[in-house]
């Protein structure tokens, strides 16, 4: 939703919201006090005039969000927008944990100015859901890297190869040794 401050009393799903901008679009003379009267009817709810007027007003945030079950705003987009960039950029270069993931939005929040905020594990729960970012888990040889030891052996490692032909180097894990059975 935008910046305004309306409040509902009577909590109306995205979807009635929807039904009740459409059904004002359908007949777009009708008073607000007419569509409260419809709004009793087909939903069963009570809701004051202002409601519709706040409705109309941010119809193109509840238009732009259709499959929401509730028009929910964050806090400091600005942050999470910040956060989320900075995940996108790093995210194929580092393993980012939790703990990371908090420390960097504490030091973006502090960029920003944006004072006194708690970024508990329920903000971290909501932020990673809301931009459908998940944890992967490393499985088998590939859990035991140390990734920071990794990431600074790869330059010494690439100045190595350059000394070898490529049809001379082997990815040693995947090269065993066979007993001979002749």
């Amino acid at each position: 939703m935008s910046s305004s401050k309306c409040k509902d009393k009577t909590t109306l799903t995205n979807k009635q919201r929807q039904d009740i901008i459409t059904y004002k679009s359908k007949y777009p003379n009708i008073s607000n006090v007419e569509l409260v009267d419809w709004i009793k009817k087909k939903f069963k709810l009570d809701v004051h005039s202002s409601t519709i007027g706040c409705l109309i007003k941010n119809k193109e945030d509840i238009e732009s969000n259709p499959a929401a079950k509730r028009q929910r705003t964050v806090q400091h987009p600005e942050l999470e927008n910040t956060l989320l960039e900075w995940v996108l950029q790093n995210q194929e270069r580092v393993i980012l944990s939790d703990a990371i993931l908090i420390e960097k939005a504490k030091t973006f929040a502090q960029m920003l100015e944006i004072p006194d905020l708690k970024f508990s594990q329920g903000w971290l729960y909501k932020f990673k859901k809301r931009y459908g970012l998940g944890r992967v888990k490393k499985h088998g040889e590939d859990a035991s890297m140390d990734d920071a030891v990794v990431a600074a052996a790869i330059p010494k490692l690439k100045e190595l190869l350059e000394e070898y032909d490529p049809k001379d180097i082997y990815n040693m894990d995947e090269t065993g040794l066979e007993p001979d059975t002749t």
